[in-house]
Formats: structure tokens, C-alpha cells, sequence
């Protein structure tokens, strides 16, 4: 029983940190982020990349996110009605690993392949900000995402059949189905008529949300429709959102930190062995 235990940690470090990324295509054959590009330090007009997100960041995103999900779910945005079946958002580090890979590529837009083991369709979000004197915060696309709210006229009409249009980036966001969330966030130079302080921040979630013709989510008492093996908390801090009723994570990305957890679990297996 205890080598079973040992052995299941291992995989874990396997599954997370040594994914063969180019046998991990999208439709229509097309190739992986992570296999057709490279991490960069300098590259076409951005220089000085580098990778800013702590774990502190990752937590305060991943609550901007379930808050404003909150928020809506239970209708405390003027004009939309609640949601039944919002889930609550939780961390995916391979969602983080691919979202910062494209962002090292200084190009603004949408990567076409960014499918993750667990999810074959991934969502995303994509942000810019600049300034001549210093680098904006992490989190102002967030809120240029958010933003975007004030542009739809009829919520109603799009939640109930999502058309695909210029509030994409914000219901990404609040896409009730959506429930894993790995973020990025680069600091770079940005050269052009003048030098650039530059922040890109790259979102994506599993599964995707702006599904076409799909519902953003179900309009109801929040919690009324959560899929099954969820439910709502109504003593935690997002209590309208639908929330997995057992979960385990390992809080880091880093396969050092997966081989440590390994390395103490057969140590205790080692010691539990010998005095026995």
C-alpha cells in the first residue's frame, strides 16, 4: 500500500511537467504553442522579457476572477440576471505554462493551438498595456476585459446564445462552464517611435467558453443547476458560485516542488518500513 501511494505522486510530476506537447495537436492537424515556439528573452520589437507573476499574483487573479464571477452569478451587476450554474474557477499550472509561452512571443493576438491533456478546448484572453515611464500592474487587463460589460445592450440575448463579437474577452470571463484558470504575465520593452514599458497579460481557461450558439450560462436562483459533484458554499467567499466538493492540488508548477513532495512521501514510506 504504501509503494501504490509513492508511485501515484510520481505520476503526478509526470503528467504535469513532462507533457510531450508536440504529439498534443488541434483540429485540423495544427500544431502545439508549446512545440512551435520558444521561450524568449529578446525577440522582433519587444526586448528584455520576463516573466513577473508570483504566487501571490496567481492567488489575487484567481479571485478577481471568482469574485466578479460572484458578483454576477448573484445579480449584482446591474442589468444581468443571476446565475445557476457558475462555477467557481480554480488554478491549472499547464493552462499557466502554455498562456506564458505565447505571451513570450510578443505577439498580440490569440495563439491557434493551446489545448491542454485535460482539456482539448481552451479559452483565452489577451491583454496590452503600456506607458513611456513605468510598467502598468498585472492586472489592468483584467479590468479591460471586464470593462467590456458596459457594451452590451441586451445581456439576455447573448447569454441565452452567444453570438460571438466584440464582449468575447469579457464573457470568456464569467463562461459559467469555464472552471480551471492558469494566467500569465510578462514585463518587456516595447520599441517603436519610442520605448515602451509593456505588460501582457494571457489568460486561459478550460474548458472554453464563446462557444457559438452556446449559452453563457443558465438564468436562475444561483445554485439552483450545479452539474453534478458541485455545489454552492454559502460560507465561502464566493457563495453563489458552484464549487467542486472535494479537490487536491498541489500548489505549484514546478516539477523541483512535485519531486520534493515525491522525495518526503517515500522518506515517511522508508521510515514507516524500518520500524516495522
Amino acid at each position: 500500500m504504501v509503494v501504490v501511494i509513492v508511485l501515484l505522486v510520481v505520476l503526478s510530476s509526470q503528467c504535469l511537467c513532462e507533457v510531450d506537447w508536440c504529439k498534443l495537436r488541434c483540429d485540423g492537424d495544427v500544431e502545439h504553442t508549446m512545440c512551435i515556439y520558444k521561450p524568449h528573452r529578446n525577440f522582433g520589437n519587444c526586448t528584455n522579457i520576463e516573466d513577473i507573476l508570483t504566487q501571490e499574483d496567481r492567488k489575487e487573479l484567481l479571485h478577481m476572477h471568482n469574485e466578479y464571477r460572484n458578483e454576477l452569478a448573484g445579480g449584482l451587476k446591474k442589468g444581468w440576471p443571476r446565475a445557476a450554474n457558475m462555477r467557481e474557477m480554480s488554478w491549472d499550472d499547464a493552462s499557466e505554462s502554455v498562456a506564458l509561452r505565447w505571451a513570450q512571443q510578443c505577439v498580440e493576438g490569440y495563439d491557434e493551438c493551446r489545448r491542454t491533456i485535460e482539456f482539448p478546448y481552451v479559452g483565452q484572453t489577451y491583454a496590452v498595456e503600456d506607458d513611456t515611464d513605468v510598467y502598468p500592474t498585472h492586472t489592468g487587463g483584467f479590468h479591460l476585459w471586464v470593462d467590456r460589460l458596459a457594451m452590451i445592450d441586451n445581456p439576455e440575448s447573448i447569454i441565452e446564445r452567444f453570438p460571438g463579437d466584440k464582449s468575447a474577452f469579457f464573457t470568456q470571463v464569467v463562461w459559467a462552464d469555464s472552471f480551471k484558470l492558469g494566467c500569465s504575465a510578462i514585463k518587456t520593452e516595447l520599441h517603436y517611435d519610442k520605448v515602451y514599458k509593456a505588460v501582457i497579460l494571457v489568460c486561459n481557461y478550460g474548458p472554453e467558453g464563446n462557444v457559438w450558439d452556446a449559452k453563457m450560462y443558465e438564468i436562475g436562483e444561483p445554485c439552483s443547476k450545479c452539474p453534478s459533484g458541485t455545489e454552492c458554499n454559502q460560507h465561502s467567499a464566493y457563495p453563489h458560485l458552484c464549487a467542486l466538493t472535494t479537490s487536491f492540488d498541489v500548489p505549484s508548477r514546478s516539477c523541483k516542488s512535485y519531486f520534493k513532495v515525491s522525495v518526503i512521501i517515500f522518506s515517511m514510506a522508508t521510515l514507516i518500513i524500518s520500524t516495522n
